[in-house]
């Protein structure tokens, strides 16, 4: 992946350490076992153990440098510095972490491309459109990549239309297959590596790993645990973000990039993508745009837990909820999280942000939650998506074959198996069975 910073194993262990004039090359071990440039190395402070550090040469370690914000990397040195004696760890500067992780080239490179490509393909081969562009996918990346290494690339929507899902206005901003290909090849290789690590591990959508099955049990883990410190009673406060991929301001969003990557052609190429959506927001059916919302309410994720120490605290995407024994103080969080949301113009929907009583159930994810007194959780799919899905299999039956209904159905009645519904799906597989029935007379 174009590493700048090398690691390189050694055959015996040091004891050198640092010449205090020479601050340039301070904490700067070779694999000879030196720390200056002259090996002039006068005290016996420095140790670097099993290994050395190859410093690369637009990197210059200084005495004020040291100081500065910076990532910790596996190797620890105690030395003395003009007769004063210190313990610190070798650090490479966050503001320029990508530069050292990667370079613009080796991020799309043919073979990164290439990777990319094969994960797009999956599930939607199917399509003509990419069926057009897999007849010829070498040569279409090959002309991708020339392209990207020539700094001619620029994102650009292919089409947008609007959908109506559960009554609610969704405008998709499609894209096609070859800005498919660049934005996942810089999620993978570049924003995913970066951006994972600073998420809270309550942050549960669009990661590899976790998703809504994830963040249900965590919930669920949340009240059991909540359960055993303090009972059955307590509140918990839901939030939800108005319009949230819709709102979610490009600078600020970019801040955050620029905070964490240093390297310009890629920021170029990010800020490429950003502004493709329009002037504010994110589109939806863009891969980049899953990680980038993930980091724009980070900051919010962070305080919640880091200040506040809520621990029965997550979210969802644009869905959040914090778990208490006191009403007020989930009320002077909600103070806090307008002021926050504030900061990075977001916009709460006042509707669906409420403390309810734990005893009164809540419904989280389109799943209705209780704890009991006993300190059971139970888990049932919510009467909304049961009628939903009831006028779904009514109009799939008279438009689907008996195959592909019989598998739309089993798919939403394994997701439903998971939870406390058991009289649900009876009732639900009545109806299945008298619409398979339509279905096998109608085709006789």
């Amino acid at each position: 992946m174009g590493y700048m910073l090398n690691i390189v194993p050694a055959s015996n262990w040091w004891l050198r350490s640092a010449n205090s004039n020479n601050v340039n090359y301070f904490g700067y071990v070779s694999t000879d076992g030196w720390v200056s440039n002259n090996n002039s190395a006068n005290n016996s402070y420095a140790v670097a153990l099993g290994f050395c550090l190859d410093r690369p040469s637009n990197l210059n370690v200084n005495a004020d440098d040291r100081k500065k914000e910076c990532i910790t990397l596996a190797l620890s040195v105690n030395f003395s510095l003009d007769n004063t004696s210190y313990y610190y760890t070798y650090r490479v500067y966050k503001r320029g972490i990508c530069e050292m992780i990667l370079d613009y080239k080796s991020l799309f490179s043919f073979k990164h491309l290439y990777e990319a490509y094969q994960e797009c393909r999956k599930g939607v081969s199917w399509k003509p459109s990419t069926q057009k562009f897999i007849a010829i996918a070498p040569l279409q990346i090959y002309k991708l990549w020339k392209k990207l290494t020539t700094r001619k690339w620029k994102s650009k929507v292919s089409y947008e239309f609007n959908i109506f899902e559960r009554g609610k206005l969704r405008h998709i901003r499609a894209t096609s297959m070859a800005e498919r290909i660049v934005q996942r090849c810089l999620c993978d290789y570049c924003l995913l590596p970066i951006f994972t690590k600073t998420l809270i591990y309550d942050n549960g959508a669009s990661l590899k790993g976790k998703g809504y099955t994830f963040s249900i049990r965590r919930c669920t883990q949340h009240l059991q645990e909540h359960y055993r410190k303090y009972g059955a009673n307590g509140y918990i406060l839901q939030y939800d973000f108005k319009g949230f991929f819709d709102s979610i301001d490009h600078d600020k969003i970019m801040s955050i990039v620029k905070k964490k990557i240093n390297s310009q052609e890629i920021i170029s190429v990010i800020q490429s993508v950003v502004n493709s959506s329009g002037d504010i927001g994110l589109g939806l059916g863009s891969h980049i745009s899953q990680i980038l919302a993930l980091t724009a309410a980070n900051k919010l994720d962070h305080f919640m837990k880091e200040k506040l120490h809520i621990r029965g605290y997550g979210r969802y995407m644009d869905d959040g909820y914090l778990i208490s024994d006191s009403k007020e103080k989930l009320r002077n969080c909600l103070v806090e999280i307008r002021k926050i949301c504030d900061e990075l113009k977001l916009t709460l929907n006042e509707k669906k942000t409420h403390i309810t009583k734990l005893s009164r159930g809540f419904t989280f994810l389109k799943v209705k939650f209780s704890l009991t007194e006993t300190g059971r959780v139970i888990r049932r799919i919510s009467r909304a998506s049961v009628t939903r899905m009831r006028r779904k299999l009514e109009k799939l039956s008279k438009t689907l074959s008996l195959h592909d209904f019989r598998q739309s159905y089993q798919s939403w009645r394994a997701y439903v198996s998971k939870l406390n519904s058991w009289k649900t799906i009876k009732r639900m597989d009545l109806l299945y069975n008298r619409l398979t029935a339509q279905i096998s007379r109608q085709t006789t």
